[in-house]
């Protein structure tokens, strides 16, 4: 599809579900309603509908929507997804097809994510890009020749799932680390450490310890250029960046952090521009 031509974006997460159109690069007309994550499928289906018929004044000729889990990307079958029990082994791509006439493609939210960072940010220049979410989970999604990489069943990048040290690594590199090792949310101790809490302190630089040991998980299977930091954690990149790069130091192989550009992503809803985007993937 020509990349002047408008696409609806949707991004759905297991708080919100929001969209926006983009159009030549511009996101513009962003809604978003509360994910109804225990309905129905039916339910939610409709809802999705009714969010998409709320754009019928506006031109766009196709959809593009990012899930929080696994997609058969040759069917649009969703296979898993988190906090949204009903939606698995269902089919949003083809019901969204019948009822709207338009192309409808989906891919996993992760991969979406890195899509709008990657393009539409500056990294644009390079090859070879990681990007890394940090927010209620651990997402990440893989650019290999200026593409995204999806894999299959769009599972390319899962290294939450990989075992690190007594768990995962969606554990420590996660809100779920700030939670479950200090009793607070993210966002609680961001506040309290630039007031100069010192148990929030260290809690952003041990959650820096941890981001590291993944990336350099990353920088030795993939050897990217560069990795682009985003989600709700990375607001806070002031508190955790210091120690990440230093605990980077410990690479086995110094080159590859030598090399590495590190960039926080400051790109309004690049989930919303990502799913656009996958119109234009080739």
């Amino acid at each position: 599809m020509d990349i002047n031509q408008p696409i609806l974006g949707i991004d759905i997460g297991g708080t919100n579900i929001k969209a926006g159109i983009l159009r030549k690069g511009e996101l513009s007309s962003i809604k978003s309603f509360p994910t109804p994550a225990l309905e129905n499928t039916e339910t939610i289906f409709k809802k999705i509908f009714d969010l998409i018929s709320t754009y019928s004044s506006e031109e766009f000729h196709g959809i593009g929507i990012g899930v929080p889990g696994l997609v058969e990307l040759s069917t649009g079958k969703i296979l898993s997804i988190n906090n949204i029990p009903s939606l698995i082994n269902s089919n949003l791509k083809n019901y969204l097809e019948t009822q709207t006439n338009l192309p409808v493609k989906i891919n996993n939210d992760a991969n979406c994510f890195v899509m709008g960072a990657y393009r539409f940010g500056n990294l644009k220049h390079l090859n070879n890009v990681v990007g890394i979410s940090l927010g209620t989970g651990l997402g990440a999604g893989i650019i290999t020749n200026k593409n995204l990489y999806s894999g299959l069943n769009a599972a390319a990048g899962e290294w939450s799932a990989i075992p690190y040290l007594d768990k995962t690594f969606e554990d420590y590199c996660s809100s779920k680390f700030f939670s479950k090792e200090y009793n607070q949310t993210a966002d609680k101790l961001a506040h309290l450490a630039t007031k100069g809490e010192n148990n929030a302190i260290e809690a952003f630089q041990q959650f820096g310890i941890h981001l590291a040991e993944l990336i350099k998980h990353i920088l030795y299977t993939l050897s990217p250029e560069g990795i682009i930091l985003g989600g709700s954690i990375s607001k806070s990149h002031n508190l955790f960046l210091d120690s990440l790069k230093c605990n980077l130091k410990n690479c086995l192989y110094p080159s590859l952090v030598e090399n590495l550009t590190l960039h926080i992503s400051d790109i309004n809803e690049p989930g919303i521009i990502g799913a656009a985007s996958l119109h234009h993937c080739k």
